[in-house]
């Protein structure tokens, strides 16, 4: 049922799924400033309680991973709703097109994953029919859960209007074949989590799944999780996957069990966020997976700030430079970090003010890359004003990163950023040096808007702007 007019201001223009309940598409904004949104159109004639469900758990979760509700409406009688667009894959057509991932790709898609049903549980939310299709992989590499048209929203949505029992077979807890879907709980979808996780860590659905069968295929997802060779993933999943719900974990204890599995398996995703302010960065490793191990700061506001926004955190009070503040940092510190990261306060280097190497600021530079030669993490993150430039030129810039490179990160390399072109409404430059010692090539991320000035006609989106 392909319908390429208009949904309230989205225009419809690629589809992308036609199933029984509702039609999905890709569509874009009429207005002055071009997004992009998924358009879900319940066309048939019972999805009037799908579209309720859906609509109050969108509106329920403010988490970084989940869909984002922009607008819904009425056509030729039926509901449509639009979310945020998210570059990416179905976790089922990714696996056909990219096969098995490495471990620390599994590990990135299955933390976010995790940390996105626990976000999900605490708003009170069932969401009964986790599946590779109704999680998408982003570009990034993390994961993210799609299409809450089953949820049980605490309780309010229990009656389904049907003896039948709602979610994919292949991918249910065994208790859900065999009891009615109002018995659905927190551990099922954890139980569904580990299957979709496991289909990820062979690459297909596995032969023990086809053998059980519809039915109880969930059965044959416990003996092909136990059969993996990598003794350290088996025991995660098939803790997911027992068959008793009682002891599987809840969604926040797989999350940490996720940690054990990187600790063992030589690889961890906590960060240290060095001159730490408000949280911007950290908020962003956050939503990509990671966590934070410790967080430092000179000022006090930035304390208080710390401890509200992000609990059980240790915050270390005082000045980077001097280096008793910098053992109690790395005494926090009980794992080989993945990652250090940071932008010191150098109001020298800004580009309001004259730059000068006496700036008592400069020192913090130094202070950096002294944390750094002591934890060792795999990949460091500089954040610096662009004015750093304007001293000695690229001289001093390619000194900072001689400094890193000498202490083991090989790959080391810098760009110039402008939040504005990557879709913040602000003229925010960043100079940003990326390093790591893994070997790894470093990407940079590719800007998509643009002033328009000196570009050709439609190769940028134009910059954001606040009332846009």
């Amino acid at each position: 049922m392909a319908d390429f007019s208009l949904f309230g201001k989205w225009q419809a223009e690629e589809q992308l799924g036609d199933g029984t309940q509702a039609v999905a598409y890709r569509a874009r904004s009429t207005g002055s400033v071009p997004e992009e949104a998924v358009i879900k159109w319940y066309v048939a004639v019972d999805s009037e309680d799908r579209f309720n469900r859906e609509i109050e758990a969108l509106r329920l979760l403010r988490t970084g991973g989940s869909p984002r509700l922009l607008e819904h409406g009425f056509k030729d009688g039926h509901r449509w709703l639009a979310t945020r667009w998210e570059p990416g894959l179905a976790m089922d057509k990714w696996v056909d097109a990219r096969g098995r991932p490495g471990l620390l790709s599994w590990l990135k898609m299955a933390r976010t994953l995790s940390a996105d049903l626990r976000d999900v549980h605490e708003a009170g939310i069932l969401h009964r029919d986790i599946k590779p299709g109704n999680v998408i992989v982003r570009e990034n590499g993390s994961a993210t859960l799609i299409d809450f048209g089953y949820a049980v929203i605490d309780q309010r949505h229990s009656k389904t209007g049907s003896e039948h029992i709602l979610g994919t077979l292949l991918f249910l807890a065994p208790e859900r074949h065999t009891s009615s879907a109002l018995e659905a709980t927190e551990k099922s979808d954890v139980f569904s989590i580990g299957a979709a996780l496991t289909l990820l860590a062979l690459g297909e659905v596995p032969d023990e799944v086809k053998a059980w069968g519809q039915v109880l295929g969930s059965l044959g997802w416990i003996e092909a999780a136990s059969a993996l060779p990598e003794s350290w993933r088996a025991r995660f999943l098939t803790s997911c996957l027992a068959e008793q719900p009682d002891d599987r974990p809840s969604a926040s204890e797989a999350l940490g069990a996720l940690e054990e599995v990187g600790r063992e398996a030589g690889l961890t995703s906590g960060f240290v966020d060095l001159f730490a302010g408000g949280g911007g960065l950290a908020l962003g490793f956050m939503s990509a997976g990671f966590r934070p191990l410790v967080r430092t700061d000179i000022e006090k506001c930035v304390a208080v700030t710390s401890e509200r926004n992000f609990p059980g955190v240790p915050f270390i009070l005082g000045d980077l430079s001097e280096a008793d503040v910098r053992e109690e940092v790395a005494a926090q510190v009980c794992e080989p970090p993945f990652l250090v990261a940071g932008g010191p306060p150098c109001p020298g280097f800004s580009l309001r003010n004259e730059a000068s190497k006496d700036d008592p600021s400069y020192r913090l530079f130094s202070s950096f890359i002294a944390v750094v030669e002591v934890l060792k993490p795999r990949w460091v993150l500089f954040d610096l004003p662009p004015g750093l430039r304007r001293v000695g030129g690229e001289r001093l810039l390619e000194q900072v990163v001689a400094e890193i490179s000498n202490l083991g990160y090989v790959n080391a390399s810098y760009r110039l950023l402008d939040a504005a072109e990557f879709g913040v409404p602000q003229r925010k430059r960043r100079l940003v040096i990326i390093a790591n010692r893994t070997g790894d090539a470093i990407l940079w991320p590719e800007r998509e808007f643009s002033d328009g000035v000196g570009e050709l006609e439609g190769s940028f989106n134009p910059f954001r702007t606040v009332n846009g």
